[in-house]
């Protein structure tokens, strides 16, 4: 799945107009109302901030020789250092600075949550395809943003409380116990 999936999707639900969907989306330079891309690339972008950040982050894992790491080096924008190993699966232990990692001095693989990088073209793949998280919170997140920066404030709220909703509804485990009842007198 792509951003522009999701981005096509939000159009249709805002705007009321299936044909005009694909006919705006059909593909990066195919776009018909430059300003609509752009709205709605930099509500996408908000929310695929607030759920990476705030949320569930996105992990990956990257090997270093060892020694002091600036965080700049690192493939991605770390958040968030989870663990050190070594090639074998052994825990290596760590210690943080303010923009470093300092490792033992041999290959290690770093694992890390990250900031995902700004999506500039709606071609992209969608970071979240196959987790928990899924396409609906994405809907009604980039919904809501959409219409707070075009000022449909009303509109704004209800997809926001959709939103709020899905995220955590996504991020509850397991299914919800109901309490038993009391019979009797």
């Amino acid at each position: 799945m792509q951003v522009n999936d999701i981005i096509k999707e939000v159009y249709f639900m805002l705007e009321n107009q299936p044909s005009g969907a694909n006919e705006i989306f059909v593909d990066d330079s195919g776009y018909s109302d430059d300003l609509a891309k752009k709205k709605l690339l930099n509500a996408y972008n908000h929310v695929l901030s607030e759920v990476a950040t705030e949320y569930v982050p996105l992990k990956t894992t990257s090997t270093f020789s060892g020694g002091k790491v600036l965080f700049s080096a690192f493939p991605l924008a770390p958040l968030k250092i989870y663990r050190a190993e070594y090639l074998n699966g052994n825990v290596a232990h760590f210690t943080l600075g303010i923009d470093y990692i300092v490792l033992p001095d041999r290959e290690t693989t770093v694992t890390y949550s990250y900031i995902p990088a700004e999506v500039t073209s709606t071609s992209a793949k969608f970071a979240y395809e196959n987790t928990k998280v899924g396409k609906r919170v994405f809907l009604y997140g980039v919904a809501a943003e959409y219409c707070m920066i075009t000022g449909r404030f009303d509109e704004a709220a209800d997809w926001e409380a959709k939103y709020r909703a899905a995220i955590a509804s996504a991020m509850t485990s397991g299914a919800k116990r109901i309490k038993a009842r009391k019979w009797g007198i």
